[in-house]
């Protein structure tokens, strides 16, 4: 769960009005004003030195955010204005949106599908403390959990929540079976697709090693494309086995071919090429 808020509640109408009527959430400051992912590591860095809060949140929010989340949008501290579930991709707004005269809002954004969706003024009480930052990322472990999903969400009705579940979703996704024996041709591994495309949904597509996105460079055609690479090759193991989304790394044509370039059954690291682009960059 993500929780957002601002201090001048008064000045946010807007922004609110904005998310509304095109469900989309964002985050902006003015230190961050690129493309998250086209900010090099020690660039990241001298940002958190001279603003130790902010980078944290663009990471949370550009990275570690997934497809699915449950997102809860407040007004303030004290009322709830919205509850959605977060979509991809993340995208960068070079001119974001003209909401006041002196600042553009929703520069970074990501689409959401709103399960509700408040009016600014009829924002339902919702008082939670959690500190001063605009997102906190909260699961299970943490002491504000309980507050609320057993006290705080209770006046939601299910039949307002539909699909959603808003028990503890665990970080890891079940083991989906990726192989199986073909009797005419022995020991033939079958690719489970259905792994492979969850995968990439709910990715932004860009290359994990060398960060190019495919329609950043080729425009429509490119989009949501990106290739499916196998840390383990399904040809180096024997028999059925399951395989879970971390097995796979999502990569660009020319990174797939480099990791495999001397040994088809033993591939280079992802991190281990990432160290040789970046040294070359």
């Amino acid at each position: 769960m993500h929780l957002s808020h601002e201090n001048d509640t008064k000045s946010r109408e807007p922004l609110w009005r904005y998310a509304h009527d095109k469900n989309r959430i964002g985050l902006d400051h003015y230190i961050i004003n690129e493309d998250w992912f086209t900010i090099t590591s020690h660039k990241k860095g001298a940002l958190k030195r001279q603003n130790p809060q902010w980078p944290g949140q663009f990471k949370l929010f550009c990275e570690e955010m997934k497809k699915g989340d449950i997102i809860l949008a407040m007004k303030g501290k004290t009322h709830l204005l919205g509850v959605g579930q977060a979509e991809d991709p993340y995208r960068f707004k070079v001119s974001g949106i003209k909401i006041s005269k002196d600042y553009n809002f929703f520069r970074h954004q990501r689409p959401i599908h709103w399960v509700i969706k408040n009016e600014y003024e009829k924002a339902k009480s919702f008082k939670i403390n959690y500190g001063r930052f605009t997102i906190l990322h909260v699961n299970h472990k943490k002491p504000l959990w309980s507050s609320l999903v057993r006290h705080e969400l209770g006046f939601i009705p299910p039949t307002e929540i539909k699909q959603f579940d808003i028990k503890v979703k665990t970080a890891e996704e079940k083991a989906a079976k990726e192989g199986e024996q073909y009797k005419k041709e022995a020991l033939f591994r079958k690719r489970n697709r259905q792994l492979i495309e969850v995968k990439k949904a709910s990715s932004n597509y860009r290359c994990e090693v060398c960060a190019m996105r495919f329609d950043e460079r080729y425009g429509k055609i490119g989009e949501e494309y990106i290739i499916a690479h196998h840390k383990v090759p399904i040809g180096s193991r024997k028999g059925s086995y399951k395989i879970r989304s971390e097995d796979i790394a999502l990569v660009c044509s020319n990174c797939h071919d480099m990791l495999h370039k001397k040994d088809q059954l033993h591939p280079m690291p992802i991190k281990r090429l990432k160290i040789i682009y970046q040294r070359l960059q």
